[in-house]
């Protein structure tokens, strides 16, 4: 045989059997799927209750469909199981059985007669419009066939309460029943050798599902009282152990009995007819076609009137021949004024006496507008912006049209390289239009240089520049690194500012114009003369001797003039004097404060015996006894004779000294007095203080 023709069979072969599978939706709750896929016409539930797993990763019931291309017999409806429903899309070869840790179904553990596991239950009200309920079923397990009557009789039931048509009521009775008997469906009753006509043996092949035996439908049926409350309950449990699983397929019920019901759509997709702009659509359906017409009538109340539409409201619709619904449209009248919403309330009863309604709303149209914001500034960039269009009293469906071609939805991205208005127009349902535009304008960056002088010394005046091209309205953030501001500070400038220390700084700017913002910085170098200090010793002063600096000397008591020749960090004094010196370094100078030089000053008493040092001195003075002394006074004078320093009846001991601090006096000088009953001596004492 040609080896293309097997391929090409064993192809079609796969694509059969890949559709040849039951397919399992959990995207439903149990309450969904009992009211839309269990379910029909002719009867009304409520009180849906669901006992078993649900969870994302197992569910024990769930819709099923494509039932007719496998050997299962029933197309579509729901099934429940007491392992999880995704396994059961498998051949009889495999196998689904997991202990999922549920509790048993006491109901079922009385009617087995053994211990029951991994039950599922679900249960609701129902009010029946027939005398007689029908359920199609198929019941199926992994128990068969080795385990049957082995201990291990996977049960299921269909237990109803409710009052029996002649008197009495079924309380809890299983009407899941082999045909014509009343022995309940169970692997152990229902097998290849007990009721035989009613099992399938699945065992071993390669058909879904993956039961290895499973019923052909049978019914649950019962006899009811039309318009009486019934509770049903449809349980399902593992026996004697939690593994082998087992699963009843459930069919959508449906009835005899005439149900008709109402239904109201718009032509919008709103929730409303709009006057003078869209159409209600008022449908009557039927469960069963009939012979002949039909017609159904319904009563109509509510605030709106025959005068708000264009026809009157015809109180009955014709379902023709043959078929299952018919409609009319409704088409509300725009009478320009704004009522706000009027509604009718459309009801049809049953044979029950139950209300089945619909309510038709009606409202005004409108106004509709449309916002596309602010006018827009953009800074020269390759970024896009994005446009919305923001809508109100708009009636669905609606259109966006933008022009310069830039699109046909709510939102544009758009990267204009000029000034660039963009218009957007809405057109709705009622053919409405709205228009908006916003302009799109295109601003270049504002430049922000600036100069500063620099270097220049601590104290001396910064002077800070501005030389970009932003306008004296913009926007300008200055950091000044500290400085102390002269003149300006806000603002394009210019502007003084100083430093006190030397040091590098940085003054940074922000210029903002038309939404466009630019950054710049300048260092500004600050020198100053070093630290230094001038000491006196006898008639010599000492400056401190600073690296790359320059020294003139100059007498204070002649108009600071400098002395010839004395350039050097040491100056002798010749005749006693005020002095002081000019220091140049780093391209900055300082001027010292002038001290007092005495050359003929004698720091020692005639006889040796008190010494006065140092002196001249800059803030402390020693004095030195070389022999002991007892009631002692010493003071302190200045020029004007006030005392400035007392210290009476000391007594001193050979060999020490005593301390005085001139900290709190001003420079000068004064006069030293030390005097006993011995002793009376003065001392000319220079004091230059630090400043």
């Amino acid at each position: 045989m040609d080896k293309k023709f097997l391929f090409l069979i064993s192809l079609i072969f796969l694509a059969y059997h890949a559709k040849s599978q039951i397919q399992i939706d959990q995207s439903y709750t149990p309450q969904q799927l009992v009211q839309d896929y269990l379910i029909g016409g002719g009867l009304m539930v409520n009180n849906i209750t669901f006992s078993g797993v649900t969870s994302s990763t197992c569910n024990q019931i769930a819709l099923f469909n494509n039932g007719n291309t496998t050997s299962l017999g029933m197309n579509s409806g729901i099934v429940i199981a007491t392992g999880c429903v995704t396994d059961i899309p498998q051949p009889g070869s495999s196998y689904m059985g997991q202990s999922l840790g549920g509790p048993g179904v006491p109901d079922l553990t009385s009617l087995a007669g053994n211990t029951t596991f991994d039950g599922a239950v679900l249960e609701f009200d129902f009010v029946p419009l027939d005398a007689q309920i029908s359920f199609t079923y198929i019941f199926g397990s992994e128990e068969y066939p080795e385990y049957v009557n082995a201990g291990y009789n996977d049960i299921f039931a269909f237990f109803i309460t409710g009052p029996k048509p002649g008197g009495g009521s079924y309380t809890n009775q299983n009407i899941a029943l082999i045909p014509g008997t009343a022995i309940p469906v169970s692997i152990n009753n229902v097998n290849a050798g007990s009721y035989a006509q009613y099992f399938i043996d699945n065992d071993g092949t390669s058909n879904q599902p993956v039961f290895d035996g499973f019923t052909t439908p049978l019914n649950a049926v019962a006899e009811v009282v039309p318009c009486q409350t019934y509770h049903l309950k449809i349980c399902i449990a593992d026996v004697g152990d939690e593994v082998f699983d087992s699963g009843i397929f459930l069919k959508k019920y449906t009835s005899s009995a005439n149900i008709t019901y109402l239904n109201i759509t718009y032509s919008s997709g709103t929730t409303s007819a709009i006057e003078g702009c869209s159409t209600a659509t008022l449908t009557a359906i039927t469960n069963i076609p009939h012979t002949s017409n039909d017609t159904v009538y319904y009563t109509i109340h509510g605030t709106a009137t025959n005068a708000d539409f264009t026809q009157p409201v015809p109180t009955s619709i014709i379902i023709p021949s043959g078929q299952t619904s018919a409609s009319i449209i409704l088409n509300p009248v725009s009478d320009s004024l704004m009522e706000g919403s009027e509604y009718l309330v459309f009801t049809v009863s049953d044979s029950c006496c139950n209300s089945f309604n619909d309510t038709l709303w009606i409202t005004d149209k409108t106004a509709m507008t449309v916002d596309v914001g602010n006018d827009i500034t953009l800074c020269t960039t390759n970024t896009a912006t994005t446009l919305t269009a923001t809508v109100s009293g708009v009636t669905y469906p609606y259109t966006y049209a933008w022009n310069n071609g830039a699109g046909n939805t709510q939102s544009i991205s758009v990267l204009p390289v000029t000034d660039t208005q963009y218009k957007v127009t809405v057109t709705d349902a009622c053919g409405q239009t709205a228009t908006d535009s916003v302009n799109i304008f295109i601003s270049s960056f504002p430049t922000a240089i600036f100069t500063a002088t620099s270097p220049v010394c601590a104290g001396q005046p910064v002077t800070v520049t501005y030389q970009g091209n932003a306008s004296a309205n913009a926007i300008y953030n200055w950091n000044f690194d500290g400085a102390t501001i002269l003149s300006g500070g806000t603002g394009q400038g210019p502007h003084e500012i100083t430093w006190t220390s030397a040091g590098v700084y940085t003054i940074t700017l922000s210029v903002t114009e038309n939404n466009c913002t630019s950054n710049s910085n300048v260092s500004v170098i600050i020198n100053a003369v070093d630290n230094y200090t001038v000491n006196i010793s006898d008639s010599t002063a000492t400056v401190s001797d600073l690296p790359g600096a320059s020294y003139q000397w100059i007498d204070c008591q002649n108009g600071n003039a400098p002395i010839m020749g004395e350039t050097n960090p040491t100056f002798i004094a010749t005749t006693s004097g005020s002095y002081g010196v000019i220091i140049n370094q780093n391209g900055c100078t300082s001027v010292s404060s002038c001290v007092y030089i005495d050359t003929h000053i004698n720091q020692n008493d005639m006889n040796g015996t008190i010494s006065v040092f140092p002196n001249p001195t800059q803030g402390t003075l020693y004095i030195s006894f070389e022999q002991s002394m007892e009631n002692t006074f010493i003071t302190l004078t200045n020029l004007l004779g006030k005392k400035v320093y007392e210290s009476n009846n000391v007594i001193i001991q050979k060999g020490t000294n005593t301390t005085i601090d001139l900290s709190v006096l001003p420079s000068g000088f004064y006069f030293l007095n030390i005097e006993n009953k011995n002793i009376h001596t003065t001392f000319k004492v220079v004091y230059n203080k630090i400043e």
